[in-house]
């Protein structure tokens, strides 16, 4: 009730009535005034309870006490101040008024009487002023409470440090990681709590970038009050003044170790079953290899009986038929083996320029002289060349040559096509064959639909074009089947 506001309610307590009749004319003239009297302790006790009053002017000795019991401590809300008036100017009076919480102290006389609104004045402005910073102090206090609630209850752990790095609050997280309380942390420097090796190793150039405005995060393995390090993401942002100025940092650390360790269990279980499913893989391509090799070794073990039955016979052209299918059986075996090789090892290329044009006209002069089928070349004319190796990329196309004749054993066409579509060079091999069952995967180890196939023609192929950087795949054509082989005009990466 300090405030200065239209009418002013002031209790003087002065129990001689001479003094109090002066200083009542005083206030006469100044109607924004409302003066009440008392000529006691007791009477000023109940005007104080009766009604809110904005100031107290009382005698410094009265008949039941003296004025400074009138001082009231807050409780909750503001009490009027009180001004005190004495007889005689005692310097230990005056300092006992002041220090028991009096707004003023004056002596008394006729001019101080005459003086008494301007000293009234003076009291309640500097009791306003007061008050505004009682309450200023007090709403800062309250953000303050809210802020350590908010803080208290996030689970990260939450500082504020000046520009020479010492902290100047912690939340409770703090407190719980470090074991010490909040109180411990206040003007610690940061390099005294988290330690001189973490700090001069990871932190101490993270906080200048942050002194110098930078908002700096990463993340990090830290002992934070741990034998036992802590994943840690790491927040750093600057406290800027007005001007622009940085004034300190607010640093933010969330604890990752558990997500870390579940990020590397989950990996470790994503190498274990890959590992495994590479083992299956290494046991079902053994499996399909044996049965591979099986089929011709038991080939050539019968026909060896034969032969050894014809030649007591004594019949010749017999066994050469016999001896004839188990070099063919051996011709089969010696290919499944040199391109199971190759399917096991990857490709390995020797780099050089290489125009498709003349590779594919050199395929078609020296391995596809069948009259049956009809080769149509539409090979775009300044088709660049390109970085391969010569050698893989024949035995690419000379496989997928060589399977779309023998899909034409009574005849039919054969189109090669090249062209450039942006960065690539486009290679499509169409023939009108019976085309491949819907339900076929070519690209498979072992999967063929010739008779003495090996089945790892196409998966080497295609083996040798990801290693150019290239795709190959395949489609229905109007008639029969297309493949289509992409490879990068720039060439793989050396």
């Amino acid at each position: 009730m300090g405030r200065l506001s239209p009418t002013s309610r002031i209790l003087l307590v002065e129990d001689e009535q001479a003094h109090a009749e002066l200083i009542r004319r005083a206030f006469e003239s100044r109607p924004q005034f409302e003066l009440k009297h008392a000529s006691c302790l007791r009477e000023a006790e109940a005007e104080l309870r009766s009604e809110p009053l904005h100031l107290v002017i009382c005698d410094y000795r009265l008949p039941d006490g003296t004025g400074t019991q009138l001082i009231r401590t807050k409780n909750g809300t503001h009490p009027p101040p009180v001004v005190v008036m004495t007889s005689q100017g005692s310097e230990a009076v005056a300092v006992e008024v002041l220090k028991r919480g009096a707004i003023d102290y004056v002596v008394k006389s006729p001019e101080t009487f005459a003086d008494m609104p301007h000293v009234a004045d003076r009291a309640l402005r500097q009791w306003g002023h007061i008050v505004e910073r009682d309450e200023a102090q007090e709403q800062l206090r309250e953000r303050e409470r809210q802020l350590r609630l908010v803080t208290d209850a996030v689970p990260a752990l939450i500082a504020y440090l000046d520009r020479r790095r010492r902290f100047q609050f912690v939340n409770a997280a703090f407190e719980r990681t470090f074991g010490r309380p909040r109180e411990w942390f206040v003007g610690r420097p940061m390099r005294s709590v988290l330690g001189a090796e973490i700090y001069d190793d990871v932190l101490e150039a993270h906080c200048d970038a942050v002194l110098a405005s930078q908002d700096v995060a990463f993340e990090a393995w830290l002992p934070m009050g741990s034998p036992e390090k802590r994943f840690m993401r790491q927040e750093f942002v600057p406290h800027r003044a007005d001007d622009g100025g940085v004034l300190g940092f607010y640093a933010l650390l969330t604890d990752l170790t558990e997500v870390k360790r579940a990020e590397e269990e989950r990996l470790k279980l994503q190498k274990a079953a890959a590992a495994q499913e590479r083992l299956a893989a290494v046991g079902t391509t053994a499996a399909m290899f044996a049965h591979e090799v099986a089929n011709p070794l038991h080939t050539m073990y019968l026909h060896a009986q034969l032969v050894e039955s014809t030649l007591s016979e004594g019949d010749a052209v017999q066994c050469r038929a016999d001896l004839g299918v188990i070099k063919d059986e051996i011709a089969r075996l010696n290919a499944l083996l040199l391109e199971f090789r190759t399917l096991s090892r990857g490709a390995v290329l020797q780099l050089e320029p290489v125009e498709l044009g003349p590779l594919l006209d050199a395929l078609v002069t020296l391995h596809l002289q069948e009259p049956r089928v009809q080769v149509i070349r539409e090979i775009q004319a300044d088709a660049p060349p390109i970085r391969a190796s010569a050698d893989k990329l024949k035995q690419v196309f000379l496989n997928l040559c060589k399977n779309a004749v023998e899909a034409m054993p009574d005849g039919g066409r054969l189109t090669l096509r090249v062209r450039v579509d942006d960065d690539m060079l486009v290679v499509e091999l169409e023939d009108t064959g019976p085309g491949i069952p819907p339900d076929l995967d070519v690209f498979e180890a072992f999967k063929s639909t010739k008779a003495a196939g090996t089945g790892l023609g196409l998966p080497v192929a295609r083996q040798i074009v990801i290693a150019h950087g290239g795709t190959i795949e395949h489609e229905p054509a109007a008639a029969g089947t297309l493949f289509r082989v992409r490879l990068p005009i720039a060439g793989p990466t050396e």
